[in-house]
């Protein structure tokens, strides 16, 4: 009887195609067993030793993997396969400067690997190195005009470097190309938004649901597609942020006035701050993401109803206050913020896990100059992690946690108690704006799309005042501008000030 190794010396192509089918089946074990029996028996091939490697990294095996790509360049260092796929590996791994090496080595010997230059534009963009980044997705493009990801990325990186035009059209073209492109087309309504187009803004945002950062939900019921809806039951979900719901359930009294029956369904942190909207019949804490236990006829997102509703600039429900406040945590936040003074209420930070975050938040300490301001006091509306930095400044501010601003009926009872409100860009600005307060909302350069470009006002609120950063990365020129206004106000109002 012939053994495995006669059979091997004699013919390896079955032991060959008994990998490929292996790896056709995702079975990597086998995958790696059959080339570690090849490699015993020939040791100068290096596809053997990169397939190895391939199968290895899909086993998480890294360092294995790593070591048997480096074994095939040994053997054939024009072997453009190894080089490729250990800059990847290496990217992956945090590697990006080694990584870099073995892209360039890969193209080297093979000039015409588009998908090489796409990932060093990957890796320049990671490094943040964008001039380089758009270099090589040029490239990428350039070997292969149909690369709708090349496209996108670019896209990206104009975003980056803040050229919106340019990122517009690269979204344009990977979309050409790959129409159903998901992020290109969220990406693109972002932009659409941003400059104002919030007609066909808002019909590229849907593409939001389909990301996968996005909250999936499985309703029986069908969508709503129509304002057709006199006498029927329409269940309503939020599906984003706090803000993001405070924003837009002003657009739930328009859908009522169609004649229907509305279920809205919040985080179980907005539902007192809710509970006192007379447009909403049945107000549901969303406890989970199953299906809802309610009748209903049609479901939505909260934050399609733009869409519907064919929403521009000029059609926005802007009609402030459009939040009341409970009349006893009014009476008990105006006791307790009884002073003669300005009275200011100040958010820093938004929350940590937002992608933009590091961008739209600051340090509690920017806010130390206002208080060089004799008639002015600051009361903290920070909450989360960031409100820890109250302990750690040299400078009068109240914090109000302690007494009592659990949810956010507290903290619009207490907003309403207030004389102004200066924050970046939270919840707490929507909040504010809801209410009808007087807000100043301190802004990066290259803002969320709500907040559009240049202007220092908001179709959204007309009680919101924009600061903007004049360069990115700019607050002491936004703090200011603050400063000067918070002069300039008290001044007006006949209080003196220091300074």
């Amino acid at each position: 009887m012939t053994n495995k190794s006669e059979l091997l010396n004699e013919n390896p192509h079955p032991f060959i195609e008994m990998a490929k089918l292996a790896y056709e089946r995702k079975d990597y074990v086998t995958v790696c067993e059959c080339l570690e029996s090849l490699i015993k028996l020939d040791s100068t091939k290096p596809e053997y030793f990169s397939g190895l490697a391939t199968a290895q990294k899909k086993l998480k095996k890294f360092v294995d993997a790593e070591i048997n790509y480096l074994n095939a360049l040994k053997i054939k260092s024009s072997f453009w396969e190894a080089s490729y796929n250990l800059g990847l590996l290496l990217q992956e791994r945090g590697e990006v400067e080694q990584a870099i090496k073995f892209y360039n080595a890969a193209i080297e010997s093979n000039p015409a690997l588009y998908l090489a230059y796409y990932n060093l534009g990957n890796a320049y963009r990671e490094m943040e190195m964008f001039s380089d980044a758009i270099l090589y997705y040029s490239k990428a493009i350039d070997a292969k005009k149909d690369f709708p990801d090349a496209y996108y990325n670019l896209g990206v990186v104009c975003e980056h470097l803040f050229d919106f035009e340019n990122a517009l059209q690269n979204y344009e073209s990977a979309l050409k190309y790959e129409p159903n492109h998901i992020y290109a087309h969220w990406n693109k309504s972002l932009l659409l938004l941003l400059n104002g187009d919030y007609k066909k803004g808002f019909e590229e945002f849907e593409w939001r649901l389909l990301r996968n950062e996005s909250v999936k939900r499985n309703f029986i019921k069908p969508r709503l597609t129509s304002l057709r809806i006199t006498g029927k039951k329409i269940y309503i979900y939020c599906e984003q942020g706090l803000g993001d719901t405070i924003q837009f359930v002003r657009f739930l009294s328009g859908l009522k006035k169609m004649g229907c029956y509305l279920i809205f369904e919040v985080d179980p942190l907005l539902v007192n701050l809710f509970s006192g909207l007379n447009f909403i019949d049945n107000l549901v804490p969303r406890l989970s993401l199953d299906e809802p236990i309610v009748d209903y006829d049609y479901q939505i997102s909260l934050l399609s109803l733009p869409k519907l509703f064919g929403t521009t600039i000029e059609k926005i429900p802007s009609d402030t206050p459009y939040l009341q406040t409970d009349i006893n945590k009014m009476k008990y936040w105006n006791d307790e913020l009884a002073v003669s003074y300005l009275k200011v209420g100040i958010a820093w930070a938004g929350n940590p896990n937002h992608s933009r975050d590091k961008m739209r938040s600051v340090y509690l300490n920017r806010f130390e100059k206002f208080t060089s301001i004799n008639s002015l006091r600051l009361f903290s509306l920070q909450k989360g992690e960031a409100a820890k930095e109250i302990n750690e400044v040299n400078f009068n501010i109240r914090d109000l946690s302690s007494l009592g601003m659990n949810d956010f009926s507290d903290t619009a009872a207490v907003i309403s108690n207030l004389d102004l409100v200066i924050t970046v860009d939270t919840s707490v600005a929507h909040l504010a704006g809801a209410l009808g307060k007087e807000t100043w909302l301190l802004l990066p350069y290259f803002p969320d799309w709500r907040w559009m470009l240049e202007r220092t006002d908001s179709p959204w609120y007309p009680s919101l005042k924009l600061f903007r950063q004049p360069k990115p990365g700019d607050w002491d020129k936004v703090f200011q501008n603050v400063m000067d206004e918070l002069k300039l106000m008290c001044h007006i109002e006949g209080v003196p000030h220091a300074g």
